[in-house]
């Protein structure tokens, strides 16, 4: 809060207003002490808590009505017709049957009337749940954090029964703001599966696992802190992404390196990705590094016109070429030239033919071009261990190198291109073959179904090659002389789903003209239909 004085009537002794200014002083010093550290984030540098970064989450989930979520998902055209019913609506949740479960088993035996709403008041009323990626990546630890008006009661309620509880029992304190602690409480509500929660004031904390408040340094004492004091009318974790004045119903936040399958590294200017719904409308945002040129480092024109039409997903990646040096240095006989030469965006596209293993890979060179020998080393130490001699080619302007590669799902004829400032590689040689085709413009390009303006289109989504894509491999992956239940249960269940999203039109995802990048900040980014290609 802000202080104000007003002296306008005081008539005293020289030092007694002297005295009373030193101490309104003082006063008012340590209330801006106190909002200015309300009003600061938890400091980055000091959340490392292995293996999870506690005042870091890689994920946010902000919700006014968690219960209207799933339907509010619905909302969008696409999302309703490929999320089934029973995907947003699961009829026998396990997690939430066995808490129900257990907490009708508390009331019953320690004379209590509430299981049913304590579930609702700790689960349907408005939250926010940072999470977490495990050791294989997967989102699996989160935290609920949360204001209730009953977290006294509820903490009051646990003291009593953990005392004699086989499923409830105090395993800790968490540290308070204030110098004091509060009681830690462990739930067992199936034989593998448990929650923790903690509460002060009206303040509640809610999560998945002990790996969360086992380190007792003085970073993790700072977040549990943090997360217990009133003062913070929403969780301090939304500071993390910038949602500390969101008004609106939902907000869903996840880190780029969720995404992106452990390459985030080498595209570091796409920072995270986010979700709003107003209650209407749901819009989306993207958060880009500060020190990102939008006028020489993102612009994706010449690059839509070298890539073949009808690819299912096709991504404009900022790649920063700087961070493959370490890899470089690694390989032998690799040239750490090449990266001082190579633009970006690149463009990663997969298509129905080359299956979700084999995507196009495509990048522009500047300067002159690479010399043969420099190409066919990286090519090498790229495959690795070959089975056969590298094959050269020359054909007009272009150059390839090829391998036939026998795999348990099949041969491959993975190969390298370069052809007019551009490189092509793929482990299905027929998509390499297929962006030749364009370049030489014997083959129709993406430009051709995009808009005019193509500097900020980021990804181009094509739902009916997108369709037959997932169909192909599913086939591949479940053939059904040896899965024949599988097989049965994805052309009962995924087969309807396919169909009704391939007939959704093509969709493009533009940044905004111009980037803001002076600093970090959330930029709308919107999905624009196009014009179907055959």
């Amino acid at each position: 809060m802000f202080l104000r004085y007003f002296s306008a009537r005081w008539r005293r002794c020289l030092l007694g207003g002297a005295v009373l200014l030193v101490l309104l002083s003082l006063l008012g010093y340590r209330a801006w002490q106190a909002r200015q550290r309300l009003a600061e984030p938890i400091a980055v540098e000091l959340v490392e808590i292995a293996p999870i970064r506690l005042a870091r989450p890689d994920a946010l989930l902000v919700s006014v009505s968690p219960r209207d979520l799933p339907r509010d998902v619905r909302r969008v055209a696409l999302l309703k017709a490929v999320l089934s019913e029973d995907f947003l609506f699961p009829a026998e949740d396990p997690d939430r049957l066995g808490l129900l479960g257990s907490l009708r088993r508390i009331a019953y035996e320690h004379q209590l009337d509430f299981a049913d709403r304590a579930l609702a008041w700790v689960l349907d009323a408005p939250f926010d749940m940072a999470l977490w990626r495990g050791e294989d990546g997967r989102l699996e630890h989160w935290l609920i954090n949360a204001r209730r008006s009953g977290t006294r009661q509820l903490i009051e309620w646990a003291a009593r029964v953990a005392l004699n509880d086989r499923q409830l029992r105090q395993v800790g304190e968490l540290p308070l703001s204030d110098g004091g602690t509060t009681p830690l409480y462990e739930f067992h509500y199936r034989r593998d599966a448990r929650l923790f929660f903690a509460g002060a004031g009206d303040k509640l904390v809610l999560f998945s696992d002990p790996t969360l408040w086992r380190d007792t340094g003085e970073p993790a004492q700072r977040v549990w802190q943090a997360l217990l004091d009133p003062r913070w009318t929403a969780s301090p974790l939304r500071r993390r992404f910038g949602l500390e004045n969101f008004s609106g119903r939902h907000a869903l936040v996840v880190e780029a390196g969720v995404l992106s399958f452990g390459y985030q590294r080498f595209f570091p200017t796409l920072e995270a990705l986010r979700f709003d719904f107003d209650g209407r409308t749901w819009r989306n945002y993207v958060r880009l590094a500060p020190d990102l040129n939008s006028e020489t480092r993102f612009d994706s024109q010449a690059l839509w016109r070298a890539v073949p039409a009808a690819a299912s997903l096709c991504a404009a990646l900022p790649v920063d070429w700087r961070t493959l040096a370490p890899v470089f240095a690694r390989l032998p006989s690799a040239d750490p030239a090449l990266l001082a030469r190579l633009r970006a965006p690149a463009a990663v596209c997969w298509y129905p033919d080359g299956g979700l293993h084999a995507p196009l890979l495509l990048a522009g060179v500047a300067q002159e071009p690479p010399p043969d020998a420099m190409l066919e080393r990286l090519f090498a130490v790229s495959v690795g261990k070959r089975a056969g001699p590298i094959r050269a080619e020359r054909r007009g302007s272009s150059r390839l190198w090829r391998l036939p590669i026998d795999t348990g799902f099949g041969r491959y004829g993975v190969t390298l291109a370069y052809h007019d400032d551009w490189v092509l590689f793929s482990v299905d040689g027929r998509l390499v073959e297929n962006g030749l085709a364009v370049l030489a413009r014997n083959r129709p390009a993406l430009a051709d179904s995009l808009p005019g303006d193509q500097r900020y289109i980021a990804a181009v989504l094509t739902p009916r090659t997108l369709a037959q894509l997932l169909l192909r491999s599913i086939h591949a992956d479940l053939p059904r002389e040896r899965e024949p239940v599988l097989r049965d249960a994805a052309d009962r269940h995924l087969l309807p789903r396919l169909q009704a999203l391939a007939a959704f039109p093509s969709y493009a995802l533009l940044l905004p003209d111009p980037l803001y990048t002076e600093q970090r900040a959330w930029q709308p980014v919107r999905w624009q239909a196009l014009a179907d290609v055959p």
